[in-house]
């Protein structure tokens, strides 16, 4: 492609990182059985280390489609695995394990809606105990489900399973499960720290993100545009360990979104200080891998992905949509006009807050903020990542037990029509 080897490219590429403060950013193509990379800006400021087509990344929820590959695997294996397929239901294969709220659930979710998030089961992201805990809980999520099911059924850990069927037979040999194991590795180094940019002192705030095994399958895998796009390679072109068969299962549409649009396979991922995203276009036998290290990253990903598809498409430039003003637009806040439907929603005909009386708070990874709307139980928590910060403002409500607070329901799940509660234990 010529477009990205051009100055122009690099040159706009740039534009976007110093717009949406993205300090640096790696890009991988795949064109039939062609590759190519580069990397733009900065690996590290301190001390100044260039970011490169071989800096490793965090990639996120990205990692997903390894996980979704994994289990394609079992089903493709019908000589060791018989009994793992697509619509086998999870509480058959795990029995006793796979137990959700009511057994009408239980008994009806399978493999394919775990891996196509239409299980019900929302994700739950904070409401777990991570590896900086006392005692750390496993996501209650759907993919974390599903390498369960791969360690129970491989007989082996998830983290050799990836190593072994793909990082192995792709030559991904700077990919890792977890930070950790670069660092095992000696590729420490090689590690991107995560960036969010500070707009009030205009300056990065570096994250140096620990290892998340609760998490496993859903984020963490660490590894670099130029060995990812092997991955991207081998779904697109069938090859290594993707059959025509594990290509078919994993692609096959069950969620309709735009039908009559080009078929674009992709995932992206977000973390604190990541943004990432890859995907291939099969009937044009082109793909990317696209990552960057700030919460924007994802934003500079964005925009980049489209304009590689526009030249791929031949799209004519005059038709060509500004893609940054558009997902700018996407991206941006509304969050006054937010708060001001949760005070309706809380209070309807109350125009003023009413003072609070008994300051109450409680925090898992995250900090709130309560402001007191009415009745001494209804509020606004505003709440504040432990590592992104932000002020989102979210439903919350006391339950009393004469004088005292017994529950604190929180309206962490938007997907629910109910808050989440936590109850006090002493």
């Amino acid at each position: 492609m010529d477009l990205f080897h051009s100055p122009e490219f690099s040159s706009h590429v740039e534009e976007l990182m110093e717009e949406h403060h993205v300090p640096g950013v790696s890009i991988a193509i795949v064109q039939n059985e062609t590759i190519a990379s580069t990397g733009y800006g900065k690996l590290s400021f301190e001390p100044p280390v260039p970011c490169t087509a071989d800096t490793l990344f965090n990639i996120a929820s990205a990692s997903k489609s390894l996980t979704a590959a994994s289990v394609g695997l079992l089903i493709d294996d019908n000589k060791h695995y018989p009994e793992v397929q697509y619509d086998a239901t999870m509480s058959n294969l795990l029995p006793g394990d796979f137990v959700t709220s009511e057994a009408g659930y239980t008994e009806s979710i399978t493999v394919e809606d775990i891996l196509s998030h239409r299980s019900g089961i929302p994700p739950h992201d904070f409401s777990y105990m991570s590896s900086r805990a006392a005692e750390p809980d496993d996501a209650n999520m759907m993919y974390i489900v599903a390498t369960y099911l791969i360690e129970k059924k491989a007989g082996i850990s998830f983290a050799d399973f990836v190593r072994k069927h793909f990082f192995g037979p792709l030559e991904m040999n700077s990919t890792s499960l977890q930070p950790e194991a670069a660092r095992v590795k000696g590729l420490g180094d090689c590690i991107t720290a995560g960036y969010i940019w500070d707009a009030d002192s205009r300056e990065y705030k570096e994250l140096q993100t620990p290892g998340s095994p609760e998490a496993q399958g859903v984020g963490f895998i660490i590894t670099s545009v130029n060995d990812y796009i092997r991955w991207v390679k081998a779904m697109m072109n069938h090859e290594g360990p993707i059959t025509e068969g594990i290509y078919k299962g994993l692609v096959k549409s069950r969620i309709f979104q735009n039908p009559e649009a080009e078929n674009l396979n992709l995932h992206d991922g977000a973390d604190p200080g990541f943004g990432t995203v890859h995907f291939f276009l099969p009937e044009f036998k082109f793909g990317s891998a696209i990552f960057g290290n700030s919460s924007d990253g994802g934003i500079v990903a964005a925009i980049v992905m489209r304009e590689l598809i526009d030249e791929v498409l031949r799209v004519p430039r005059a038709e060509r949509p500004d893609w940054n003003k558009i997902v700018s637009a996407e991206n941006s806040g509304g969050k006054n006009s937010d708060e001001e439907k949760l005070h309706l929603k809380l209070s309807p005909g109350i125009q003023e807050p009413q003072p609070q009386k008994t300051p109450l708070n409680r925090s898992m990874g995250f900090t709130l903020t309560l402001e007191h709307i009415c009745d001494q139980t209804k509020y606004i928590a505003h709440m504040s990542d432990f590592l992104e910060g932000g002020y989102d403002p979210l439903i919350a409500e006391f339950k009393l037990e004469g004088d005292k607070a017994s529950k604190l329901g929180v309206d962490l799940e938007s997907d629910i029509e109910e808050l989440i509660w936590f109850t006090r234990v002493q």
